[in-house]
């Protein structure tokens, strides 16, 4: 698995603890494979600024769930994860639609 790890674009590193983390398994091209997430073993763990959840793939595309402790991740309202064309490297940028709407956008830092 490759872990993406992202931070608003126009962020500071000694500013900003705004982080975003996803482990994926990539496809050929660089983005998440459905093919992968669909035959996992495990949960592909996730990470907003604190907060565990995982990312899941259904029809309406990549979806980040995020839960408070104690909460069943399939209650609650999912992010949706809108991956850029082309390799999720440095540089690249990601965009998370919360649940009433809000968008942010969110730079790749780093790939472990």
């Amino acid at each position: 698995m490759l872990r993406i790890i992202a931070r608003p674009p126009a962020a500071c590193e000694e500013e900003v603890t705004d982080r975003l983390e996803l482990d994926i398994l990539p496809d050929p091209s660089g983005r998440p494979d459905p093919s992968a997430w669909a035959n996992r073993d495990t949960a592909w763990p996730a990470r907003l600024n604190g907060a565990q959840g995982d990312l899941v793939h259904d029809t309406a595309g990549w979806l980040l769930r995020l839960a408070e402790p104690g909460a069943a991740l399939d209650d609650v309202p999912a992010h949706l994860v809108n991956f850029p064309d082309g390799s999720l490297r440095p540089g690249a940028v990601l965009s998370l639609r919360a649940p009433d709407g809000t968008e942010t956008a969110w730079r790749v830092v780093a790939v472990e």
